[in-house]
């Protein structure tokens, strides 16, 4: 997962598929769907979706009878997938996801599943949020967003930044371009904690403006924070 976070695919690939085989070598179905999730999470940030969204199936197919807390995180994660793929389906997925939730007993948990996937009524929330954004229906994901940054701690950094480039997204598609001064703010806190993935997020959008309105002074702003060293 470091591997991952910095970018090193080809390293992180080869960890993950070593996780699976041992984790498989030890019968143990859970750990190997977790690995499936994590090599999932790579893909998507490679934007090879198709071969997410296959992870993800097959990991929720190994782990059918798996700890809640790994279920509700599968789903969690393969909602996210299937939103960017334009499949209805990923609501249902935070329904079942949301399901998971209710059952999750941490005393009950000899692998600390729900410790090591970070499973909670936040991240179903988050993905909710997500998937009405690729499923073009920022309005719904935006009116969340709102009562996140109200309740969210502001020394948790690093969800902020998250959060912040999540609404940017969201005001892109609503054609808001608010969106870029979120977009700075998430690239801020992003540069602050060293969130790469969260650093080039922006940059994807920053571009996806600069395309669009070149000549416009808040893109032009977001380009030259972007292009600028920390």
């Amino acid at each position: 997962m470091i591997a991952r976070d910095q970018l090193d695919f080809k390293t992180a690939e080869q960890c993950f598929k070593q996780a699976s085989l041992l984790a498989q070598e030890a019968e143990c179905a859970e750990l190997n769907a977790l690995t499936m999730a994590r090599r999932a999470v790579m893909y998507i940030w490679q934007e090879r979706f198709k071969e997410a969204a296959q992870l993800y199936e097959t990991a929720r197919e190994i782990a059918r009878r798996g700890s809640p807390a790994l279920r509700a995180h599968l789903a969690t994660g393969h909602a996210e997938v299937q939103g960017i793929l334009g499949d209805q389906s990923c609501l249902t997925s935070l329904t079942e996801a949301r399901s998971m939730l209710k059952r999750v007993d941490p005393e009950d948990d000899p692998l600390l599943l729900l410790h090591s996937t970070r499973t909670s009524e936040r991240a179903i929330n988050d993905g909710w949020s997500q998937c009405h954004t690729f499923l073009g229906k920022p309005e719904v994901a935006l009116e969340s967003y709102e009562k996140s940054d109200q309740l969210l701690d502001p020394s948790l950094a690093r969800m902020r930044a998250r959060l912040y480039i999540q609404q940017a997204e969201a005001l892109f598609v609503s054609r808001d371009m608010s969106c870029c001064f979120y977009a700075e703010e998430g690239l801020k806190l992003a540069h602050a904690v060293g969130s790469r993935y969260n650093i080039w997020r922006v940059q994807q959008l920053a571009l996806k403006l600069g395309s669009k309105f070149p000549t416009d002074e808040r893109v032009r702003e977001l380009l030259k924070a972007v292009n600028s060293k920390p």
